[in-house]
């Protein structure tokens, strides 16, 4: 989405410099008489962020102070809900022994869900049972 955002803003610019001055340099068209008078004034708030750029230190602290505010105040309001989605999430697909609904992760992981290891299996590693394996003399 950002590079059909971003592409979209060069390609608007250089249409309006092949409108308003008649080549697609865009040096040449921010620097043109149009592009100025059209731009905030010096003092505007949205320059903030070039002056910020340049050294000014209040504009750093200022735009630094927005992109930790910008970054803190979602995630205090969301995380609170976080656990709740995330047991949802992993109760969708109706596993044995949950009490979730049976969603579309029970379609994608059809014969792939886990299974509970059959009794016979009790002793097997990492709760893989050997039946499963192709070629093993348990195989049911």
């Amino acid at each position: 989405m950002a590079a059909i955002i971003g592409s979209a803003f060069i390609i608007a610019i250089q249409v309006l410099a092949i409108t308003s001055i008649g080549t697609m340099s865009q040096s040449t068209f921010f620097q043109s008489d149009f592009a100025l008078e059209h731009a905030p004034p010096a003092e505007s708030w949205v320059w903030i962020p070039a002056r910020a750029i340049l050294g000014d230190t209040v504009a750093l602290i200022i735009v630094l102070a927005l992109g930790a505010a910008l970054l803190i105040v979602p995630m205090m309001l969301l995380s609170a809900r976080l656990g709740e989605y995330a047991l949802a999430a992993a109760t969708a697909d109706g596993a044995p022994g949950t009490k979730g609904n049976v969603g579309p992760t029970a379609i994608f992981l059809g014969r792939f869900r886990a299974r509970p290891v059959p009794a016979h299996c009790s002793g097997a590693k990492n709760g893989f049972c050997c039946c499963a394996i192709p070629g093993s003399p348990r195989r049911a």
